[in-house]
């Protein structure tokens, strides 16, 4: 647990060096029986790739997270790269890879991942509208077969966010 506070003191100070242009909260259901909540800041990127495209862009996700499932919890510091298809206001789409490092290998009696280090991919489809934003998602977690037993996990999430922009 000790580590993922460091992780996140570390991730916090390069979010506002980089001037953080949204927070967000995020609460779900796993499989399994396991519940999830999350805080996080976000930081929107303009790489020269994606300059001439109107409706795709970037921006970089960072929260502290915890789960709860029946053998206790978890907290989880995550970083993803996350795109999104979509003008600036109305209804988008999402999608991301990123890094989630967990507290704990064991959350339930079902579920016990041989890392604290997983990949998080998740889609997700959503509606901006003036600085607010409310999107679903679905999570998957895993190592990515880094080492075995790797159970993985799914999530479906709701997620609120707020501009500052």
């Amino acid at each position: 647990m000790k580590k993922i506070f460091v992780a996140a003191a570390f991730l916090f100070p390069v979010t506002v060096a980089h001037a953080f242009d949204s927070i967000s909260a995020e609460a779900g259901h796993g499989t399994r029986g396991v519940d999830m909540w999350r805080l996080g800041l976000q930081w929107k990127q303009e790489p020269a790739w994606l300059a001439g495209h109107r409706t795709w862009s970037l921006y970089w996700d960072t929260a502290i997270g915890a789960w709860e499932g029946d053998t206790g919890s978890l907290t989880e510091g995550i970083l993803t790269p996350t795109f999104r298809y979509g003008h600036e206001h109305g209804p988008y789409l999402d999608g991301g890879i990123g890094f989630h490092v967990l507290s704990e290998t064991r959350i339930s009696s079902t579920v016990e991942f041989s890392t604290r280090f997983q990949f998080g991919d998740h889609v997700g489809a959503g509606y901006r509208f003036g600085r607010h934003d409310l999107s679903m998602r679905i999570q998957h977690l895993s190592n990515a077969g880094i080492k075995n037993p790797n159970p993985g996990i799914n999530f479906l999430q709701i997620r609120l966010q707020y501009w500052m922009d």
